[in-house]
């Protein structure tokens, strides 16, 4: 087994912590290892449904050799703790500032708590989040470096597996306890603690756990396992009942996406073999559509097919994850590359219980075609070759003769479908390999590639495992192959940052993960300048007249606004609607990590069209979806996972013939379940079915929520198919949509507008 590198340890440790001030300087006088219990570790599992059972080991204090008679060593240990509003629940021993205690040796920086190994100050865990008697994780810190202080000879003896690093000089490792007597008493090791599992509990879920709160109906969590261990962590899972999703591997270990109950949080933090608890997230594309922002992109080097000093991208390749690119439009046509013309998954779930499932079932996901229209139009601000201009007459404050050519109008882009709506189980890891195996592999290329990613985790701000994979992707993007295959990534840094309209104010720490991380590029937006100053009704006022007859009547009138104007009156501005930083603000020192990188025009941006897109008419918007070639063999169930956004109102579900199919298709039931894989209980019709807010069990739609649709068959033979989904969303008023449309219309067939820091990311990429 191929072991991981040290920089793929310091990675997941950063999750751990997410701290981003690392430094030590020397040693400090040797401090006491404080003593453990050893009390014998329940014989089985308990179920997640089961009261939890009392925990033995206590983390009540760190030990060390006490200068107490120096006022500057004891004063931070007497004073009282001080309030922590915007991280309420992270513990601490030590009333010492971050930005101090950052830099010393005898600090521990986790994300959920801040040690100093010389204090005596009670750490406060609560009794049901702290470690279990006999666990195999523990946090050391040694006095120098910790390859010098535990030697390649020592861990091999004592069977201790580093797993990550953690500032200041510890590491997390995995050790039998049966060996803490012999690393307590080694020379330079100033101390060994428990690690508990109120320290691997993301931010995002501390206080449900804290509080023993319940978690949401049909909440989904990803649980990452230590390396190797990934078989027996599944094993227990199972053996707890719960529904393991999903399972993928990553450089810091196996990773499962699990279906739990509402009670079932802290025991999946309770059990020794997972590393690390967070929300499970979709994806969702940086694209403002919803606050009806669009435009054209007006720097001078558009105006003709030029670039400055002839740099075209041409000989580049620049990967796009996105919905797909229209591989058909003329300004980008043989340019477009995918590993097939249309890509195959294999189901995501057969893989994990192929004895019970045992059919072929395969999601046609073309990297070719682009349903939803977001995927080409990045392609375009990226390399469109702008052929098409000159069909483009009327574009409002654009200069006569205007060029909609990329940024590179001669580079190849490599294309990789990801589907937030019918594929969001796929991992970050999948997504990086691709890529990097098609560059370094299949071209035999051996230049970083660029990618364009022009999503987010929109729930998400958090440093997690998807920011830290990507970290890694950066030095590594195929971490299992020899040598390094490094790339370059480029994020879209979200659309949350609800800012004023002059460029100011905000949401401060709403950058969207992945592109919290650290060594990705993550890109803001900003206006672009067309003084647009369409009228929109906003609303509507009554006004009272009197009529000839003396009769008094109300009169609806319409409120005129602007609307497109405060976005394009400028060219430095940031946009409102643009995340913005800083990132771990009171995590990663006081004042955080600067993000956004950069900033490009991300309003109004004018850029290819997909042939699928369609302008929205009214104030609904239907997301359409198909999956080809589907088969389930008699007596089986086979499950489908679907994002169903906040603002949807109706979801829609079809089983349709398949074109490919030898025999006729016999009506086939369907079975709907909120975050878990559906049962025979939760049939919900036939061929076809409707879920909304409104109706009962299993029919009522939760909207924010993974649904899995699972498809059976009755018959006597193999059934193949094709899966349908329709989701409604409600949109902006239709006037909006009116005047977007005589916009769009002008720029028809080949273009339209669209804005977000979608359309920021690929003018940096």
């Amino acid at each position: 087994m191929m072991r991981l590198s040290g920089r793929l340890r310091a990675g997941l440790g950063m999750v751990i912590l997410g701290l981003g001030l690392w430094y030590w300087h020397g040693t400090r006088p040797s401090v006491t290892v404080p003593s453990q219990e050893d009390a014998q570790a329940a014989s089985s599992l308990r179920s997640l449904t089961q009261q939890p059972s009392t925990l033995l080991t206590r983390l009540d204090e760190v030990s060390r050799h006490a200068t107490e008679s120096h006022a500057e060593v004891v004063a931070p240990f007497l004073e009282n703790l001080p309030e922590d509003p915007d991280h309420p629940h992270r513990l601490r021993n030590t009333s010492t500032r971050l930005n101090v205690l950052s830099r010393l040796d005898e600090a521990i920086l986790l994300n959920n708590a801040l040690l100093d190994t010389r204090s005596k100050r009670k750490l406060g865990i609560p009794e049901h989040l702290q470690a279990p008697a006999r666990t195999h994780a523990f946090l050391v810190q040694t006095e120098t470096d910790f390859d010098r202080v535990i030697t390649a000879e020592i861990m091999e003896t004592f069977g201790l597996v580093k797993v990550s690093y953690i500032p200041n000089q510890t590491w997390l490792v995995r050790l039998h306890p049966d060996q803490l007597p012999q690393l307590r008493n080694l020379a330079g090791v100033r101390a060994v603690i428990p690690y508990a599992p109120y320290f691997k509990i993301s931010e995002a879920l501390l206080e449900q756990a804290a509080d023993q709160l319940d978690l949401d109906r049909g909440t989904m969590l990803r649980l990452t396992s230590y390396p190797g261990e990934g078989t027996q962590t599944r094993s227990a899972l199972v053996s707890m009942g719960v529904d393991v999703l999903h399972q993928s591997t990553s450089p810091f270990g196996e990773q499962f996406v699990v279906g739990v109950p509402p009670q079932g949080l802290v025991p999946l933090a309770q059990l020794d073999l997972v590393q690390w608890v967070e929300p499970f997230e979709h994806r969702a594309f940086a694209n403002d559509l919803t606050r009806v922002l669009v435009g054209v992109d007006l720097e001078t080097t558009n105006e003709t097919n030029q670039n400055h000093h002839g740099l075209s991208g041409e000989g580049m390749w620049v990967n796009v994850n996105d919905t797909g690119i229209d591989s058909s439009h003329p300004d980008l046509g043989t340019r477009v590359y995918s590993d097939d013309f249309s890509r195959f998954f294999p189901d995501s779930f057969s893989s994990l219980e192929n004895e019970d499932r045992g059919s072929d079932s395969r999601t046609v996901l073309s990297a070719h075609r682009d349903l939803l229209g977001h995927g080409t139009h990045v392609a375009g601000i990226i390399a469109s070759s702008g052929e098409n201009s000159p069909t483009v007459t009327n574009v409002i404050n654009s200069a006569t003769n205007a060029n909609f050519h990329g940024m590179a109008p001669k580079a190849r882009i490599y294309s990789l479908a990801i589907d937030p709506l019918a594929g969001p189980l796929e991992s970050d890891e999948v997504i990086q390999s691709d890529a990097a195996t098609f560059n370094y592999i299949t071209r035999g290329r051996t230049n970083a590639m660029i990618s364009n990613n022009s999503w987010n985790y929109p729930d998400s701000q958090e440093y997690g495992l998807s920011a830290a994979s990507f970290d890694a992707a950066v030095r590594d993007a195929l971490p299992f192959e020899e040598g390094d295959q490094p790339m370059v990534y480029v994020f879209s840094a979200g659309n949350d940052g609800n800012g004023q309209f002059n460029g100011r104010g905000g949401a401060s720490g709403s950058i969207l993960a992945p592109a919290t991380a650290k060594n990705v590029i993550t890109v803001g937006a900003i206006e672009s300048l067309r003084y647009l100053t369409n009228e929109v009704i906003t609303g509507y006022m009554d006004q009272v007249t009197t009529n000839d007859v003396g009769v008094a009547e109300t009169n609806q009138i319409p409120i005129l606004e602007k609307a497109f104007l405060p976005e394009t009156d400028s060219s430095t501005e940031v946009a409102a609607f643009s995340s913005r930083g800083n990132v771990g603000v009171g995590v990663e020192g006081e004042g955080g990590r600067f993000k956004p990188d950069v900033v490009a025009p991300g309003t109004f941006i004018v850029s290819t069209r997909s042939k699928h897109w369609e302008n929205p008419e009214n104030d609904q918007e239907v997301t359409f979806a198909r999956r080809e070639g589907l088969s389930v063999n008699p007596g089986e169930l086979i499950p489908n996972a679907f994002f169903v956004p906040m603002e949807a109102v109706e979801m829609r579900v079809r089983i349709r013939p398949n074109a490919d199919a030898p025999l006729a298709l016999p009506d086939l039931p369907i079975y709907v379940a909120l975050g878990r894989f559906p049962t025979a209980e939760d049939l919900a019709g036939s061929n076809e079915v409707i879920l909304d807010p409104e109706s009962e069990e299993p029919l009522k739609l939760y909207p924010g929520n993974i649904y899995f649709i699972s498809v059976g068959n009755d018959s006597s033979s193999t059934a193949v198919f094709d899966l349908e989904t329709e989701i409604v969303t409600e949109e902006e008023k239709e006037d909006y949509f009116k005047q977007l449309g005589e916009m769009n219309d002008g720029l028809a067939p080949h273009y339209r507008m669209e804005s977000g820091t979608s359309m920021a990311a690929p003018v940096v990429s």
